[in-house]
């Protein structure tokens, strides 16, 4: 069994490290939870066209989904420009009406991993200003589980991306932020972040 010893010491001192007077943190790790992500407007078009196609005979109903889950990590460069990483990972499950009758339930998890950049308009204070991309690679795996049909899975790779339009953060080393963007982390992405 491996031992995790190593990765402890190494969080304690990331956590622990703190810059020296007068200098700004150089390093951001922030957790939040999106809503609006890209794979919801996905699914919600698919659902619309296959209803249509099928001229209601077939439609999924109870979309349930908790939204998407990040964490994303920055490295700045100076006090305006920083690089990012980004992961995150949504669960979307919805119920299946075959002729206004329940028939089973359909499943999409994605896990998305980004690299990107971000530019800092004010940071620093108690107020931080910020806009960011990213791009990379998701994974899509659909589960179905539909009466009288045998359980399916696919999975397939995709691009992911997400473009944050203004990003807002209060606190100097740890506070909330609130973003509104486009892509695979979501339209509103909140949560906290810690400046080390």
């Amino acid at each position: 069994m491996p031992s995790f010893r190593p990765l402890v010491i190494v969080g304690m001192l990331l956590i622990a490290a703190s810059p020296a007077y007068g200098q700004q943190p150089t390093s951001r790790l922030s957790v939040g939870l999106g809503v609006g992500s890209a794979p919801v407007w996905m699914d919600l078009v698919t659902d619309v066209l296959t209803t249509v196609v099928t001229l209601g005979s077939y439609k999924t109903e109870n979309r349930s989904g908790l939204g998407a889950i990040t964490a994303q990590y920055e490295r700045f460069l100076n006090d305006r420009f920083a690089v990012l990483g980004a992961a995150g990972v949504e669960r979307i499950s919805r119920d299946v009406i075959v002729d206004g009758d329940p028939r089973g339930t359909l499943g999409s998890t994605w896990a998305h991993a980004m690299g990107g950049a971000a530019l800092h308009y004010l940071r620093g204070g108690a107020l931080g200003l910020y806009s960011n991309a990213a791009v990379g690679v998701a994974l899509n795996r659909d589960s179905a589980e539909i009466e009288g049909s045998p359980s399916s899975t696919e999975s397939e790779i995709r691009p992911a991306f997400q473009l944050t339009l203004l990003g807002m953060r209060l606190g100097r080393r740890f506070g909330p932020f609130l973003e509104i963007g486009a892509g695979y982390r979501g339209v509103v992405v909140f949560g906290a972040s810690y400046d080390f």
